[in-house]
């Protein structure tokens, strides 16, 4: 059996079995729409229940993020200089 496989299955147990124990479940992505100047991406903090489409699931937040050498700048989606 490929070795490679076999990593891939674990670290799919892994990650599965990590956020069912989890309390929040935080999903970083890129722009759907492309680069822009004013934002590097998108942060969802969801519930676990929402993540696993469960009972009891909470309205996720979703914000736009831009990194800095230092820190991480949270704005609203949306609400971003490049968006407005």
């Amino acid at each position: 059996m490929d070795d490679a496989l076999d990593d891939d299955d674990d670290y799919s147990h892994f990650l599965k079995s990590l956020s069912y124990r989890s309390t929040l479940v935080v999903k970083v992505n890129e722009l759907e729409s492309g680069y822009s100047r004013d934002v590097d991406g998108e942060i969802s903090i969801l519930g676990a229940a929402q993540a696993w489409h469960a009972a009891g699931a909470t309205e996720n937040q979703n914000f736009h993020f831009k990194l800095t050498e230092t820190s991480v700048k949270l704005r609203a989606k949306g609400l971003s200089a490049g968006f407005v």
